[in-house]
C-alpha cells in the first residue's frame, strides 16, 4: 500500500468513491518523510480487562496534552487517531510500547481515516511537538533499546520491476502467457463475448506486468481480439474503440470497476465526501493546482481476501514487484531480507560475509523471475545496495567499494543462468552500463530488437531502416507489426526501405536509452550513423542486379516505341546508348559519361514525366541554373536521371560552357551538412534534358555532348510499365561488354549526325552573313547561309579578327573589345577556318586565322566516306588528291547519308 504505484489525487478517489454500490468508506492516507505529521493510533480493545483500563488511561493523558484533530479508527471498538504536526526524535518512523496500547507513526504508514471525529476532535492539526518530546523524556531508554534500523523496509518503495526495467513487448507477452494464461488466450482469440469486459481483463493483468500504457495500447492494438473481431451493433471497428475508450479502461483498471484492478482497498460513501475534503484541509495538503490532497499521495490498494495474503504480497512488493507468482521458497528469502533486516546487525567486520550471503540467495531469485536475463539483474543490485546503505556501521562510499568486490560474482551468476547479447556492455564498478557511444553502438548491433534494423545507401548517402522498429505502429486497417520486413513495392520505386527522417532518428535515440544507455543525444547518433555504415547497400545496384531480362529487345527502339521520334540508326544509336550509361552509372559509379540526351518537343508531350517514370519517380532531379553550387551537386545524390528541365540555360554561351563542363565530371567533391571533410562521391546519375524552341545552342562546340532527339508524344503509362525491363537490357548489354560511347569509324557517323542536330539548332550571329561575305565565299548571304562547296579560288589565305572587325563590320576602335574579339573568332571557327601562326616577309610571326584545308575535310569525313562507300557502293578513288575530291566528297557524303536516311 506504500508502494506510489497505487497512489492518486483526492479528487479521483472521490470520483471512484461516489459510484460504489456498497457503501464502504476510509480515505487512505500514506504518511511519508516529507509529509511531517505524527499520528498517534490508540486501540482500547487489546488484552485483558486491567490492560484495557491502562490504555484508556493512556489514551486520556494524551487527549488532554494537546488539543488536535481526533477521529475514531476504522476498526471501532474504543480505538482512534490522534494527529499531529511534527516528527519522532532521531528521525526514526515509528515508536511502538512507550505507553500501554499507543503505537505512534511518523512515516513509512498507511493510515485510514474515516471522518467519525470524536467529540471535541474536529479541530485543525496542531503542532504536537512538545507532547512528543514528553512522551520520549519519560522512557530515556527508548531510543537506546529501539534502534530504528532504516532498511528496505524504511526505503521508499519502486514501482514494479516490469515498470523498472521497460520489458520489451515480447517479454511482457513471455510473462503474461506464463502468469495470466487466461488473458493470453482471450487476447489472441479471434472473437470474444463482451468485448469491452475483455479489454478490462487484458489491460488489467497488461498492467501488472509493465505499467506503461503506451506500451499495453500497443499491445493490445495487435491482438487478435482486436484486428480480427467483428465490429458493435453500430458499425465501430473494434480497433476505432479501442482508440476511444482505451484512456477510460485504463483508468478503470486501476481505479475500480474491474475485479482485476490494482485498485480498491478503502472507499468512500457520498456522505462522507465533504468530510474527506476536511480531512484533507485539515492536514494543509495542496496540489499544484491548488486542490486537496490527502496527504502527499493517496493510497488505494487491491481488495485482498485476506491479511496474511496482503501482508505477504507487500513484503515482496516492495523490491520485484506483485507481478510475478513467487514460490513460498523465494517469497521466505526476500521477506527475510524486506522485513527487520535482523541479519544485517552485525559489526562491520562481518559485513562482507553477510553480503555474500544476499548476493548468493537474491540473484539467482530475481534472474528467475525476469526469465534469466541479466540485463534485467540490476533491480537485484538496487535491491542489496539499499540493504547494505541501511546499515548504520556503514556509509554508502563502504558499501558502493563492498558492492565493487561483489560484482563479478554477482553478474557472473547471471551469465551462468543464460548468457545474452548484454554480455558485451561495458560497465561501471556496479554494474550500471556505462554512457558511452560504444555501448549505444553494442546495443544498436546486438539487442535483437535493432540488430540489423539500420542499412546505408551508397547511392542516397542516407541511412534507412530495413524492417519495421520496435516503435512502429500505424492506425491502418492491418497496423505494421514491429520487426516485420517492409512490403516490397518495387514496381513503383527503387528498394523496399524507408529513409531514416529527423522524427525516427528521435526514436532511435529513445529506443537506445530505453535499452539502458542513457549517453548523450549526439553520442547515440553517432554510434547510429556507425551502425547504420556497418551494413552498406546500394539500392541502384542492387535494383538493377535483381532484373531478370526477357530477351525482348526495346532499348534500340524506345524512343520511337515511346516517344514517338523518328525511326532510324541514329535514333536508335542514342536511344541505346543512353540506358546502357545508366547502367554503367549504377553497377560502377564515377565512369565516364559526358553527353546529355535532349528531348526536342512542344510543350505538354510528357518529356519530364517520361524521365521521371524512368527514374522511378523518386530519383529523378531537375537541376537548377547553378550546377556548380555546392547545394545543386548535394541535390544529385540519390538521383539516377538529373534533367536540365527546359534547358534555357544553354542559350548563353556562358550557361553552356557550365553545363559542358558539369556534364563532364566523374565525380562531386564537398562537405555534407554536419560533417567534418569534404568527402568525395563518384556520379552515379546520367543527364537528359527538354526544349521547345527549335534553336537553343549559343555556339555548336562540343556538339558531340548533345544528343537530340525529336518527340512526339510520350506514353508514360507504358514507361512505368516496362522501364524494369527497359534497364534489364540496359544491363545486359553492359555486362555483355557493349561500350556507350562511338568507339570505331562507323559509330563517328553518328558524332557527326549529333554535331549536325547541334548545329542545325544553334542560334547564328548577326555578324556572320558580314562576315562571311567579306571573307569572299560565293553564294554566302544572309539569307542562304555559308556554303563551304562553293569557294573562290582567290579565298583570302589568312585573315586577323581585327581586320573583320574594321573593315567587314566597321566597328571603331573603341569597340573592338575582346568580347568583340571572341564573337569574331567563333564564327571564324564555325565555317572552317583554323588559328595558327603566319610569317610575313623577311622574319616577322603573326597570329592569323587560315582557312582549313581540303585535307583537313578530308580527314575529318574519311569515316562517312569509307562506310557510305562500302554500303552503297559509291567510287571512292583514294589516289586521287584532297584538293581535287574534297569539296565533291563532302558534298556526296551529306547527300548520301540524307538518302540512306541517317539523319535528317
Amino acid at each position: 500500500m506504500l508502494d506510489p504505484i497505487y497512489h492518486t489525487s483526492f479528487e479521483n478517489v472521490r470520483r471512484t468513491c461516489e459510484s460504489d454500490p456498497q457503501g464502504r468508506y476510509g480515505v487512505g492516507f500514506v504518511l511519508t518523510e516529507q509529509s511531517g505529521f505524527v499520528v498517534v493510533d490508540i486501540d482500547q480493545k487489546i488484552g485483558s480487562t486491567e490492560d484495557r483500563e491502562r490504555v484508556h488511561q493512556a489514551s486520556q493523558l494524551l487527549l488532554g496534552k494537546q488539543a488536535t484533530y481526533t477521529e475514531f479508527s476504522i476498526s471501532g471498538g474504543g480505538g482512534f487517531h490522534i494527529v499531529y504536526k511534527g516528527k519522532l526524535p532521531q528521525g526514526i518512523a515509528s515508536a511502538n510500547g512507550l505507553m500501554p496500547g499507543v503505537e505512534i507513526y511518523a512515516w513509512n504508514r498507511f493510515i485510514a481515516f474515516t471522518g467519525k471525529v470524536t467529540a471535541g476532535g474536529d479541530r485543525p492539526v496542531a503542532d504536537g511537538s512538545a507532547v512528543i518530546e514528553e512522551l520520549f523524556a519519560e522512557r530515556p531508554e527508548y531510543l537506546d533499546t529501539h534502534r530504528n534500523v532504516r532498511g528496505v523496509k524504511n526505503v521508499d518503495s519502486t514501482y514494479d520491476l516490469g515498470r523498472v526495467i521497460g520489458l520489451p513487448d515480447e517479454r511482457v507477452l513471455r510473462v503474461m502467457q506464463l502468469r495470466c494464461e487466461a488473458s493470453y488466450n482471450l487476447m489472441n482469440a479471434d472473437n470474444c463475448d463482451d468485448f469491452s469486459l475483455a479489454m478490462l481483463q487484458i489491460i488489467g493483468d497488461l498492467d501488472k506486468i509493465t505499467g506503461d500504457p503506451a506500451q499495453i495500447f500497443r499491445i493490445v492494438a495487435r491482438s487478435n481480439v482486436v484486428m480480427k473481431g467483428p465490429p458493435n451493433a453500430a458499425g465501430e471497428d473494434r480497433p476505432d474503440k479501442l482508440h476511444r475508450l482505451f484512456n477510460k479502461w485504463m483508468a478503470d483498471v486501476r481505479y475500480g470497476k474491474n475485479k482485476n484492478t490494482r485498485a480498491i482497498m478503502w472507499w468512500v460513501t457520498p456522505e462522507a465526501t465533504e468530510h474527506g475534503r476536511s480531512v484533507a484541509k485539515h492536514l494543509e495538503q495542496y496540489d499544484e493546482n491548488g486542490n486537496h490532497i490527502s496527504g502527499f499521495t493517496v493510497a488505494i490498494r487491491k481488495n485482498m481476501a485476506d491479511v496474511a495474503a496482503r501482508k505477504k504480497q507487500a513484503q515482496i512488493q516492495r523490491r520485484v514487484g506483485d507481478w510475478y507468482e513467487w514460490p513460498d521458497s523465494d517469497i521466505a528469502t526476500l521477506a527475510r531480507y524486506a522485513k527487520n533486516l535482523d541479519d544485517l546487525e552485525i559489526a562491520a567486520n562481518s559485513l562482507m560475509p553477510a553480503l555474500h550471503n544476499i548476493v548468493d540467495d537474491v540473484t539467482p531469485i530475481i534472474a528467475r523471475a525476469l526469465e534469466l536475463d541479466i540485463a534485467y539483474l540490476s533491480p537485484a543490485y538496487e535491491f542489496i545496495l539499499h540493504i547494505v546503505s541501511a546499515n548504520k556501521v556503514c556509509s554508502k562510499s563502504a558499501a558502493a567499494n563492498c558492492w565493487k568486490t561483489l560484482q563479478a560474482k554477482f553478474l557472473n551468476a547471471g551469465k551462468e543462468l543464460n548468457p545474452t547479447w548484454t554480455d558485451g556492455l561495458k560497465r561501471d564498478q556496479y554494474g550500471n552500463p556505462l554512457r558511452t557511444m560504444d555501448n549505444a553502438f553494442h546495443v544498436l548491433t546486438n539487442m535483437p530488437e535493432m540488430k540489423d534494423l539500420l542499412a546505408y545507401d551508397l547511392f542516397q548517402q542516407q541511412m534507412l531502416l530495413v524492417r519495421q522498429p520496435p516503435w512502429s505502429f500505424e492506425n491502418e486497417d492491418q497496423p505494421k507489426l514491429a520487426g516485420q520486413r517492409f512490403e516490397s513495392d518495387t514496381k513503383s520505386k527503387l528498394h523496399s526501405h524507408e529513409v531514416v527522417t529527423d522524427a525516427q532518428l528521435r526514436f532511435l535515440t529513445i529506443a537506445v536509452q530505453r535499452a539502458g544507455i542513457a549517453a548523450p543525444e549526439q553520442a547515440i547518433v553517432s554510434a547510429i550513423k556507425a551502425a547504420a555504415s556497418t551494413n552498406e547497400v546500394d539500392i541502384v545496384r542492387d535494383k538493377f542486379l535483381s532484373l531478370k531480362w526477357d530477351g525482348v529487345p526495346r532499348i534500340d527502339t524506345w524512343l520511337t516505341t515511346y516517344g514517338g521520334a523518328e525511326d532510324n540508326a541514329y535514333t536508335r544509336f542514342i536511344g541505346a546508348k543512353w540506358l546502357i550509361s545508366g547502367a554503367a552509372r549504377a553497377l560502377k559509379p564515377g565512369c565516364k559519361v559526358d553527353h546529355i540526351l535532349m528531348f526536342q518537343g512542344d510543350q505538354g508531350k510528357y518529356k519530364t514525366e517520361a524521365l521521371t517514370k524512368l527514374a522511378y519517380d523518386a530519383h529523378y532531379y531537375a537541376l537548377g541554373p547553378d550546377p556548380s553550387n555546392k547545394d545543386e551537386k548535394m541535390a544529385t545524390a540519390g538521383m539516377l536521371i538529373v534533367d536540365l528541365a527546359e534547358a534555357d540555360i544553354l542559350f548563353t554561351k556562358k550557361g553552356s560552357a557550365v553545363i559542358k563542363h558539369f556534364a563532364t565530371e566523374r565525380e562531386d567533391r564537398y562537405r555534407v551538412p554536419f560533417g567534418h571533410t569534404p568527402q568525395t562521391f563518384p556520379r552515379r546519375f546520367i543527364m537528359a534534358g527538354t526544349f521547345n524552341p527549335e534553336r537553343i545552342f549559343n555556339d555548336s562546340t562540343g556538339g558531340r555532348r548533345f544528343w537530340i532527339a525529336r518527340v512526339v508524344k510520350f506514353d508514360v503509362a507504358a514507361i512505368e510499365r516496362d522501364r524494369d525491363q527497359l534497364w534489364a537490357e540496359a544491363v545486359h548489354r553492359y555486362q555483355a561488354g557493349e561500350k556507350w560511347w562511338p568507339v570505331d569509324e562507323e559509330d563517328s557517323i553518328f558524332v557527326e549526325a549529333a554535331k549536325e542536330q547541334v548545329s542545325e539548332r544553334t542560334v547564328e550571329d548577326p555578324w556572320a552573313a558580314s562576315v562571311i561575305a567579306y571573307l569572299g565565299f560565293e553564294g554566302s548571304t544572309s539569307e542562304t547561309g555559308f556554303h563551304p562547296t562553293a569557294q573562290r579560288p582567290d579565298l583570302l589565305p589568312f585573315v586577323r579578327p581585327e581586320q573583320i572587325m574594321s573593315k567587314a563590320l566597321g566597328l571603331e576602335l573603341i569597340k573592338q573589345d575582346n568580347r568583340a574579339t571572341s564573337r569574331v573568332q567563333n564564327i571564324l571557327q564555325e565555317i572552317g577556318y583554323k588559328s595558327g601562326s603566319k610569317r610575313l616577309s623577311g622574319s616577322a610571326v603573326i597570329r592569323a586565322w587560315m582557312p582549313g584545308t581540303s585535307e583537313d575535310k578530308l580527314a575529318a569525313l574519311r569515316g562517312q566516306i569509307a562506310h557510305i562507300a562500302e554500303e552503297y557502293g559509291l567510287t571512292y578513288a583514294r589516289e586521287m588528291t584532297a584538293d581535287e575530291q574534297a569539296a565533291y566528297i563532302a558534298h556526296l557524303t551529306t547527300e548520301a547519308l540524307r538518302a540512306a536516311g541517317k539523319f535528317e
